[in-house]
């Protein structure tokens, strides 16, 4: 064999070895990388998951927070007697709705001002405010009390 010839070979040998082994890391670090990236995404959905989780928590603790004012439960009581001496509190309360619903100046209405002026609704409205201070937004959308009977 000619000295030319093993050259050759010997350099095909090297070529043929260099693309193995290339193609081997790259097949092996593509599989690594993915691995990663799925270990990595999936740490990344459980920490955020976990601060959802903490704040939604946070959230449910504030609002049986509010439940627990006792000037609340003593509204709540009291409008619960009010509604247990009417004949039918479903139809007092759809009454009120549609007061509700199609009073073009709410402010003039006296049921919608008994119910927006009282201090429950000042206390609710102070806690909505320092939320809304402390965070820059909305933390809840609303807030009200309801009786029983669903009556605000």
């Amino acid at each position: 064999m000619k000295i030319y010839q093993k050259l050759n070979i010997g350099l095909f040998f090297i070529i043929a070895m260099t693309t193995v082994i290339g193609y081997t890391i790259l097949v092996v670090s593509n599989q690594v990388l993915q691995k990663t990236i799925i270990r990595n995404s999936f740490i990344l959905a459980e920490e955020i998951f976990n601060g959802i989780n903490v704040k939604l928590f946070n959230r449910i603790e504030i609002a049986q927070s509010y439940a627990r004012v006792l000037k609340l439960q003593t509204f709540v009581e009291q409008s619960n007697r009010e509604f247990e001496s009417l004949d039918n509190a479903q139809a007092y309360i759809d009454q009120r709705d549609k007061a509700w619903i199609h009073s073009p100046d709410k402010s003039s209405d006296p049921f919608i001002q008994d119910l927006v002026q009282n201090d429950i609704s000042d206390y609710f409205r102070r806690k909505s405010d320092f939320y809304y201070e402390k965070y820059g937004y909305r933390v809840f959308g609303e807030i009200f009390a309801t009786n029983r009977y669903g009556a605000n």
